[in-house]
């Protein structure tokens, strides 16, 4: 048993944070491979930029001007672009009701205010074989759940946590 969870551990793709491009590593981590680069990410910035109705401000409203620190449309138009479709999770809802086998993944985000800015964080949870994997590209090791009552109480984290959202991400039915 242990050698065949190293082997499917050696096998699991999981990016680690660089330059604040926590929302970048979230869908690499999400997709298992390197998919995007900055340079993908910061286009889709400006095509969300350019579309109809929205801000045409000196600042991109989509990105940090410090790099990285990309907005969830940016995720989301990423994950569009590639078949997939996101929808928030209603906080007021029980976590069981996330339907964890027949999701593409899902979409953590938390936010924590300190004195002088607030520091956010993309992070994804996906299954892979049995086991389900929290990716967070800021630590070095992975989470893993075995059970979906586990990830129930992972997420329940996420779900009470004051800034907490989740998106549950699916495949575009066509």
């Amino acid at each position: 048993y242990q050698r065949r969870v190293r082997e499917v551990m050696s096998e699991i793709y999981h990016e680690k944070q660089q330059y604040r491009r926590c929302a970048l590593h979230c869908v690499n981590n999400l997709f298992q491979w390197a998919k995007f680069t900055k340079d993908h990410f910061d286009q889709f910035t400006e095509e969300l930029r350019n579309q109809p109705g929205s801000s045409k401000s000196f600042f991109n409203p989509h990105k940090s001007l410090f790099g990285g620190m990309y907005d969830v449309n940016v995720i989301i138009w990423a994950l569009q672009k590639n078949g997939l479709e996101c929808c928030w999770y209603d906080k007021r809802k029980e976590v069981k009701e996330i339907d964890l086998d027949s999701m593409f993944g899902l979409i953590l985000h938390t936010s924590d205010d300190y004195i002088v800015w607030k520091k956010q964080h993309w992070t994804c949870l996906k299954k892979i074989g049995s086991n389900f994997y929290h990716f967070d590209s800021s630590s070095e090791r992975l989470k893993t759940y075995d059970s979906p009552d586990k990830v129930h109480d992972f997420l329940n984290s996420i779900r009470d946590h004051k800034q907490g959202q989740i998106l549950v991400v699916h495949t575009i039915a066509v």
